[in-house]
């Protein structure tokens, strides 16, 4: 497909997205999703412009963020890694936060250290990184990393890009100072989003029964679409914590609706959603096309399902009392799931000294 214009790979994927709708493809349905999956992929290639190789990929990799063994995405790269990770630090850097991504500068009148681990990747671990991570927000150096055992090695490492305007001290993003190490079990919207919507919800619902909720959409009552309202924004902070979960597991290149496929089909996922004991059966109308998309036995289609509900919200501004029980019921599925999930994957290691 390398011959095919931008358009023309789009115009397949929507094509493939129509078929898969209507159920075309059968027993073969995983075939098609992984074929989509590559489709979007090749769009995002095409779309922003991905890292080069590093000029020496016989150099092991310093890394620092979501691809460190035992994190969210290391097992995008684990089976290029030669040999066992060795925990080290490289000296002379600070470590930043930007809209949730880790990002390292190197500053060699700097005495701060970041904490990480050295990956002796083969070519084609180079080749998964590139596909993992920006070139917006990132860039090939080389530095001088020491491992826990001692010595000193060269790397590569993927320095942050700061940009700061002209007559402004703040570089662009507003990136923040984390310490020495980062950690997925140190991200605020992972570690205190999950509860925090949970509380909202239970507010709502305390003394409450949902399924008395009158069926009119037809209503005066200020205090109901107070809730109604309320229970929406504790459903859209739920699915902020998928966004950032998918992100940082998958990687930025990816858009959400091909992050939520491959989580679909993470064995994590199947997992926590068959421990939960989600219900399954359910099902959602898209408000646009009248597309019905019902939750299977094995957890397919469930994230579809709950994400139409979230789309319906933000994008059409959803407010009925019918909705409100769909919201409710989804809300409660999806929490459900998300802090199985989140216990499977974040990584809860303890955390170096600030």
């Amino acid at each position: 497909m390398s011959d095919l214009t931008l358009e023309e790979v789009e115009s397949i994927g929507l094509s493939l997205r129509m078929l898969l709708s209507q159920s075309w493809f059968g027993s073969n349905r995983q075939v098609a999703l992984q074929l989509l999956d590559q489709l979007d992929s090749l769009v995002s290639e095409r779309k922003h412009e991905m890292l080069p190789l590093p000029p020496n990929p016989g150099l092991p990799m310093f890394v620092y963020g979501a691809l460190k063994p035992r994190e969210l995405a290391y097992e995008q790269i684990d089976k290029y890694v030669r040999g066992t990770p060795q925990p080290a630090k490289v000296s002379g850097a600070a470590l930043w936060i930007r809209d949730g991504l880790p990002l390292l500068r190197l500053d060699p009148d700097s005495r701060k250290q970041v904490r990480g681990c050295l990956l002796d990747l083969d070519l084609d671990g180079y080749q998964a990184v590139r596909v993992f991570e920006p070139l917006a927000l990132y860039e090939w150096n080389t530095a001088s990393a020491v491992p826990d055992g001692g010595g000193r090695i060269e790397v590569n490492v993927l320095e942050g890009k700061f940009v700061v305007p002209k007559g402004n001290s703040v570089p662009k993003g507003n990136p923040e100072p984390i310490g020495r190490e980062w950690r997925s079990a140190d991200d605020p919207v992972l570690k205190y989003a999950p509860m925090v919507a949970f509380q909202m919800f239970n507010d709502l619902h305390r003394g409450r029964e949902r399924e008395s909720l009158p069926e009119s959409q037809q209503s005066e009552d200020a205090s109901y679409w107070d809730r109604c309202f309320r229970l929406q924004a504790a459903y859209l902070l739920l699915w902020t914590v998928y966004e950032r979960l998918t992100t940082l597991r998958y990687g930025p290149l990816l858009g959400p609706m091909a992050r939520l496929r491959r989580l679909e089909n993470d064995d994590a996922f199947r997992e926590a959603f068959s421990e939960a004991g989600a219900k399954t059966g359910d099902f959602v109308y898209n408000s646009q096309n009248l597309k019905k998309v019902t939750i299977s036995a094995d957890g397919s289609n469930a994230l579809d399902c709950w994400y139409q509900v979230r789309s319906n919200l933000s994008h059409l501004g959803k407010g009925g009392y019918g909705d409100s029980r769909i919201v409710s019921e989804a809300f409660v599925q999806a929490h459900l799931v998300l802090v199985r999930l989140i216990s499977k994957l974040v990584c809860q290691g303890a955390s170096e000294a600030r």
